[in-house]
């Protein structure tokens, strides 16, 4: 990691020296001063690499600090704190490192800051030293290949990526994004924990997606102040990148995902070793990742076209030219309904729950179609020589499809109670109208949803 030459502008000497502190912990030494006038003088002599500056020192002599041409090569990181953040507004439209916030904690603050640096600094490092090295080097370049320590820890990390590219690869063939990522990214040491965010429907704030993974970092929406109809942009990516660096101590990796490559729909985000930050090809990575999202993407689109929705007049229709080799499954929604009269302001999103169960559930649905029989039930078809794998496969699948989601206005711990019923009805008309009446059901072993 390369050591910047460091300057801190604040005019509040505690939170300069508790900055200080977490620089020197990283072997850097910084130098902080209390005025702008000083700091410039001190940065034409010096030229600093890096500047942490308090955004309400932006202004020098009736002009923006930032507008000077000593300070033109300078990377900067804004600092703020509660009375000064509507502030932040005028640093928008730079190009800039961050943020600082005097009350989340520095040491994940200032490491951001250094991980945003880096990567720009090693990129045209890397450039210049490519370059040197082809130019002086040429002649011995085989020789400096073998035992170049360098070139040994690059092969290492090739590795390593090679196996995660290979890992997702293979069990993309099993499952959706949500679930792809847990598999792969819990048996990978280098990721400390991660999160998938996506926008919510009104398209103003950042949802954390649910995943059954171990690593899975828990974080709460994060409000982005106005509606993105662009998809999410560089400012909301540095933002959630800023308060998931304040919740962890390891460096976080944003991966930006698309389901069109015009837009990004959603967020990757990794908390990884300190050095895999800037060894491992992010790059590919992202172009991989990127892949299996736009792959799970156009699969649940082609699963929800497979699928068709039927009423239980369909059902009973089909019922008359039954086979002895048909078996009917049906799954008793009436928890939710239940829940909603005890809870009236309790709202349920049932046209994305209703698109996201028929997607899950296609894999197990034979012949394509699903019946709304009512308002809180559903019945389906199976062939009776896959019923008995089909019935357990749709109560594992029951017991974990999340319902929380779904619900605005109430808490997790009171959808506890609430469960999908997994039951085989006779098929027949006789027993579908019993069904309809809520009796004459066989009853199987009710799958407890994951909250």
């Amino acid at each position: 990691m390369t050591r910047p030459k460091v300057a801190i502008l604040l005019d509040n000497l505690k939170v300069a020296n508790e900055m200080g502190k977490v620089f020197r912990k990283l072997n850097i030494i910084p130098d902080c001063f209390d005025s702008a006038e000083s700091f410039l003088i001190a940065q034409i002599e010096s030229s600093y690499d890096l500047c942490v500056l308090d955004i309400e020192k932006c202004l020098y002599e009736g002009s923006p600090i930032v507008s000077r041409r000593e300070m033109s090569s300078l990377k900067l990181g804004f600092y703020f704190n509660e009375e000064s953040a509507p502030m932040l507004v005028h640093t928008y439209g730079m190009d800039h490192l961050g943020y600082v916030d005097q009350d989340r904690d520095l040491v994940g603050q200032i490491k951001n800051l250094l991980v945003r640096y880096n990567s720009q600094a090693n990129t045209s490092n890397e450039m210049t030293y490519l370059k040197n090295f082809h130019h002086e080097y040429k002649t011995r370049q085989s020789k400096l290949v073998a035992n170049n320590q360098a070139q040994k820890e690059k092969l290492f990390f090739k590795e390593m990526l090679f196996d995660l590219v290979k890992d997702i690869q293979v069990n993309a063939q099993n499952g959706f994004f949500s679930e792809v990522i847990p598999a792969v990214l819990d048996k990978k040491d280098f990721v400390l924990s991660y999160s998938f965010f996506e926008l919510n429907e009104t398209k103003n704030k950042l949802i954390s997606m649910d995943m059954d993974g171990t690593k899975k970092l828990e974080t709460p929406p994060l409000w982005l102040g106005h509606t993105l109809v662009d998809g999410i942009g560089d400012h909301a990516i540095a933002m959630t990148q800023n308060v998931l660096s304040s919740l962890v101590t390891n460096p976080v990796v944003a991966i930006s995902l698309s389901k069109d490559a015009l837009q990004t729909n959603g967020l990757l985000m990794l908390e990884v070793k300190d050095e895999v930050l800037f060894s491992l090809d992010w790059e590919v990575a992202e172009i991989v990742l990127n892949g299996l999202y736009a792959q799970t993407y156009v699969k649940k689109m082609e699963r929800l076209s497979v699928v068709e929705s039927k009423t239980s007049f369909d059902l009973m229709a089909r019922l008359s030219q039954a086979s002895d080799n048909t078996h009917l499954i049906g799954i008793d929604l009436s928890d939710i309904l239940d829940f909603q009269e005890i809870k009236a302001d309790a709202h349920f999103k049932w046209d994305k729950f209703w698109n996201d169960f028929r997607i899950y559930l296609s894999p197990i649905i034979e012949s394509g179609d699903i019946y709304n029989v009512a308002v809180d039930s559903v019945v389906f078809p199976v062939s009776s020589h896959i019923f008995n794998e089909a019935f357990v496969a749709t109560k594992d699948l029951c017991s974990r499809f999340s319902i929380a989601k779904y619900f605005d206005g109430a808490q997790k711990i009171d959808l506890q109670n609430i469960k999908l019923h997994v039951r085989e009805i006779p098929c027949s008309q006789y027993g579908l109208i019993n069904h309809l009446d809520g009796k004459g059901l066989e009853a199987g072993a009710a799958g407890e949803v994951t909250l």
